[in-house]
């Protein structure tokens, strides 16, 4: 598979993550932790692809931590969206695919998942920490072979 296809594929995740992203916002939130997982796994594969390298491994490893985030005004949700919709302006026009777009958005996305596990306990935080690990120690490439965006699916 060729370089521009490849690109080709992690924007069109992103527009899905997107657009996942702003229905669950509308929709009222994350009602369960299958919806905050398609989120970081979604993203996951769209940095890897367009990063590479150790993305996978140094991600999940922070995402699988509890940490607090830094305080913002907003919600943490809006944040996310905003810099994801940032950074696939870039990608998909500029074929930019690191910096500051890229690293703001890593960072809200590290962020929103951080926020996520002070909201969460017992059986539901365990399950999405579990859930998180096996995502976690799958190769690279079994990862990206993972079914989770349309275009996963052929669709």
């Amino acid at each position: 598979m060729g370089d521009d296809s490849r690109l080709d594929i992690a924007i069109a995740d992103l527009d899905e993550l997107t657009d996942v992203l702003a229905s669950d916002i509308r929709g009222g939130g994350f009602g369960d932790n299958n919806s905050v997982l398609y989120l970081l796994k979604a993203w996951d594969k769209v940095a890897t692809i367009v990063l590479g390298g150790n993305y996978h491994k140094r991600a999940t490893a922070q995402w699988v931590m509890k940490r607090v985030p830094p305080k913002i005004a907003g919600k943490r949700s809006a944040e996310l969206l905003h810099t994801l919709e940032a950074y696939y302006n870039v990608l998909e026009k500029n074929h930019t695919r690191g910096g500051d777009f890229f690293n703001r958005a890593d960072q809200a996305m590290t962020n929103f998942v951080w926020d996520y596990r002070q909201n969460i306990s017992g059986k539901r935080e365990a399950e999405f920490v579990h859930e998180l690990q096996k995502w976690m120690t799958l190769s690279e490439e079994q990862m990206i072979g993972e079914v989770v965006t349309n275009m996963d699916r052929g669709a």
